[in-house]
Order: C-alpha cells, then sequence, then structure tokens
C-alpha cells in the first residue's frame, strides 16, 4: 500500500467511492475517525445508503457542525475519543475513514514526524492502526479511506509502511 497524498487531489468523490464497489442495497456502516466537519460523511451519503454512522471526533465545534448536518439523517452512533474505542463492543464494519491530525506532517505544518510533535498528534496515527486491524479482524474485506496532506517523503513512507502493516 501506498499513502496517496497529493495525487488524490485529481480524484473526484465520485471516483473515489466507485472503487469501494460496495453492491449491498441495505446500506453500509462506516465508522469515521478524526471526523471533524464530517466532509467524507457527507459525501459518502450522495453515493451510498448509511446503514449506521460510527463516529469519533473530541472537537466540540466540529460536534456542533456534524449535529447540525446530519442529525436524523441516520442512524449515529458516537464513539467520543477514538483513544477509548472498544472494536469488540461494535459490529462489522465496512468501511473505515479517517482524516488523522496533519500538523505533525504537513508541508506547511510542523513536519516533525510521527514522533516531533508537543502535543502528541502524530501519534494518533498508532490508535487508528490498531483500530484497522482489529476491524479487519472482524470484517477481511473492509474498506480504509485515510486523507492527509502533501507531506515530505520520509513521513508518507513511514506512514505507509505502519498503515501497509496493518492492512496486511
Amino acid at each position: 500500500i501506498s499513502v496517496i497524498s497529493n495525487v488524490i487531489i485529481a480524484l473526484t468523490t465520485k471516483e473515489i467511492f466507485m472503487q469501494f464497489n460496495f453492491t449491498e442495497e441495505s446500506g453500509i456502516t462506516v465508522m469515521s475517525l478524526c471526523d471533524g466537519n464530517s466532509g467524507i460523511s457527507h459525501a459518502l451519503k450522495d453515493h451510498y445508503k448509511i446503514r449506521h454512522l460510527y463516529r469519533s471526533e473530541i472537537d466540540t465545534y466540529a460536534n456542533a457542525n456534524f449535529t447540525y448536518n446530519f442529525d436524523g439523517k441516520f442512524p449515529i452512533t458516537d464513539l467520543g475519543d477514538l483513544k477509548q474505542i472498544d472494536v469488540n463492543n461494535l459490529p462489522t464494519v465496512d468501511l473505515l475513514v479517517c482524516g488523522f491530525p496533519c500538523q505533525s506532517f504537513s508541508l506547511s505544518g510542523l513536519m516533525g514526524g510521527i514522533y516531533n510533535d508537543h502535543k502528541d498528534r502524530g501519534l494518533i496515527i498508532f490508535y487508528v492502526v490498531e483500530i484497522i486491524k482489529k476491524l479487519k479482524e472482524k470484517n477481511p474485506n473492509l474498506r480504509i479511506l485515510l486523507e492527509n496532506v502533501v507531506m515530505k517523503k520520509d513521513i508518507m513512507n513511514q506512514l505507509s509502511i505502519l498503515i501497509g502493516n496493518a492492512i496486511g
């Protein structure tokens, strides 16, 4: 696997989602980590029926925005802080999406990489990787969409190896 950075900008949302090839007429179960303002969920709902959305976001303003935009649109479970998620208590997930914090990786940010962020935001990826591993045990066909920013090649390579090992 390789982490796509600036290449993904050239793809439309429809082109990205078509690659998932979901055929479930009853809808898909989605887990969205570091959900932010739920941009990915917003785009997903235009292409797939969402059976249930499990989301993790700790920012109060992002959560208020999410509630305003999505309340009542489909079943939602707020998972809170992703560091506290117990995947064993969740049903099978069809698609995991995550826009993990970019400050440690961004060319316009700190560029310190995984371990060199004074707020430990780079370490969030380890929690994401553990969740991916556990979800893949429950559903080997789990589809995964991770998004982030343009970053230095060495940081992108670190992330590619880490995520690739989790996906298998």
